[in-house]
């Protein structure tokens, strides 16, 4: 009986601890799209100095977040990611419109193939 029950805390554990990383993808994809969107906005309106400012703050906290997530998530999607927000402020600062959407297209891409791959389906386990 004792067994039954340690396995049953282990997995209880497990799914508890891949709730939290799930949740913590989550929490990390919409703060990454909402400024995505915020600096889109401004750069729309014309505003590239405050969008460099804001590309620049984002690439900051993806470097801080990135490592909470890094441990669960493959390696080459995040690389992708990574790379992609660091060209943002770059393209910004150059006044490199295209080029910045379409690296902010692909952030936008990207994370959410990370999310939905992520995500407690039958179809990602089997």
């Amino acid at each position: 009986m004792k067994r039954f029950i340690i396995c049953i805390l282990l997995v209880v554990g497990l799914i508890w601890a891949g709730d939290w990383t799930f949740d913590r993808l989550t929490e990390v994809k919409d703060h990454v799209l909402a400024e995505i969107d915020g600096i889109s906005q401004l750069v729309e309106r014309g505003e590239m100095q405050a969008a460099w400012e804001r590309a620049s703050a984002l690439q900051q906290d993806w470097e801080e977040n990135e490592h909470s997530i890094l441990a669960f998530v493959r390696h080459g999607d995040l690389d992708q990611v990574t790379l992609s927000i660091a060209k943002l402020p770059g393209y910004l600062r150059y006044g490199e419109i295209p080029s910045f959407a379409a690296e902010a297209n692909t952030v936008r891409r990207m994370l959410i193939h990370i999310w939905e791959s992520e995500q407690f389906a039958l179809s990602n386990i089997v």
